[in-house]
């Protein structure tokens, strides 16, 4: 039987506007990456010296930071779940072809991590998707809970281990490591690429973290693949007041237990709370808002260019690290710590901008991105 890759007829076009707005705030999220010492500092204790920087990171920290790839997560799911059904529809072993896609995948976001920046979250993604292929087969109930379930007992674990040993009420201010900010701007503000690869090699390596990858995105895949399972975009203006009701709570909830760590102390703790707790609420906040927009054919027609970058999206998410890594280092333009967060997030929004503009010229030519065309040519080469 023939297989072809997801039609345009048959996209989800609300699941392309969230991919594409998700671009957005992956660009600001990433640009602390491409311009400072990370992850050898923490971001409020860098710019306490700066009141005004200080307010732009907390309130990135607060509406932007932690609550993007838990989205984005819970966006693959949702993808990878329709494909399965898809191919099941189809008579096709969907374990067929998922391997060797995810497999791809992986060297994608290798090769991102070790050729152009040290933040690459592909390889996260391909690993997690290789677990998911135990659980797809599920009924979307029990992926729910299992997505619950795993990142709870993390959480418990945690927040256990941050209560009993006191740690959390430690302020963020006590976490920087000097010689990891002497070594990593020495290697991208006075070294060549060598240099650069060479830092980008240990700093990719502290992003090598499993049992995270496993305990996080593993479990938002978990909850966007139950989602798909009950159709909840496709069914969106049938499920208008759900969608109204989940934006008004975890949207609300979500920035409450994100700006704790301003209403109260930042100290550890509350930063766990922001980044682990309210990032995911908020994420499911933020979903609920432009689902229920979507539902809206008027609105959904307004979002066509974001809906282009996501059709685009792994092509731009790559793009958005070759242009950040040329501004940024000594081999390009050599921005790197010479930028305020305001002019670092104009920036991002700039480039964001064009990109949003080239989707538009791209797509009135070309069905798919170089890198979507690539991916899916190589995964799907026996089925075409």
């Amino acid at each position: 039987m023939k297989y072809e890759p997801t039609l345009q007829h048959e996209r989800v076009h609300t699941l392309d506007v969230i991919r594409g707005l998700c671009l957005l705030g992956i660009i600001i999220v990433n640009m602390y990456g491409f311009f400072l010492p990370l992850p050898y500092i923490e971001l409020n204790a860098w710019y306490e010296g700066s009141p005004f920087e200080l307010m732009w990171t907390q309130n990135l920290s607060i509406y932007i930071q932690g609550s993007i790839y838990p989205l984005f997560a819970m966006l693959f799911g949702y993808g990878v779940a329709l494909q399965y059904a898809r191919t099941s529809a189809k008579g096709i072993s969907f374990y067929s072809i998922a391997p060797k896609r995810f497999f791809i995948l992986a060297l994608i976001g290798i090769a991102h991590g070790l050729l152009i920046w040290w933040g690459d979250i592909l390889l996260a993604y391909a690993v997690c998707a290789f677990i998911l292929l135990v659980f797809i087969r599920w009924s979307p109930l029990v992926l729910l809970i299992s997505g619950l379930a795993i990142n709870g007992l993390w959480q418990l674990l945690l927040f256990a281990g941050l209560t009993l040993s006191g740690g959390g009420q430690t302020p963020l201010s006590t976490y920087v490591d000097l010689a990891g900010i002497e070594q990593v701007v020495t290697a991208y503000t006075l070294g060549g690429w060598g240099d650069a690869f060479l830092q980008r090699l240990a700093d990719y390596s502290y992003q090598f973290q499993p049992l995270m990858w496993i305990t996080t995105i593993l479990a938002y895949m978990l909850l966007g693949a139950a989602a798909a399972k009950w159709r909840l975009i496709e069914r969106a203006s049938q499920l208008r007041l759900f969608w109204g009701m989940m934006a008004i709570v975890f949207v609300a909830v979500g920035i409450y237990t994100k700006s704790l760590f301003v209403l109260q102390d930042a100290s550890f703790l509350n930063y766990y709370i922001q980044s682990f707790v309210g990032g995911p609420l908020l994420a499911i906040g933020y979903a609920a808002v432009i689902i229920w927009l979507c539902s809206f054919a008027s609105i959904l027609k307004i979002a066509t260019p974001f809906a282009n970058m996501g059709r685009l999206s792994m092509t731009m998410y790559l793009m958005q690290s070759v242009v950040m890594t040329l501004l940024s280092y000594q081999f390009g333009f050599g921005l790197y710590g010479k930028l305020d967060v305001p002019t670092m997030v104009y920036l991002a929004i700039g480039i964001y901008v064009l990109q949003v503009i080239l989707a538009q010229l791209y797509l009135l030519k070309w069905q798919q991105g170089p890198i979507e065309f690539m991916w899916k040519r190589l995964s799907y080469r026996k089925y075409l």
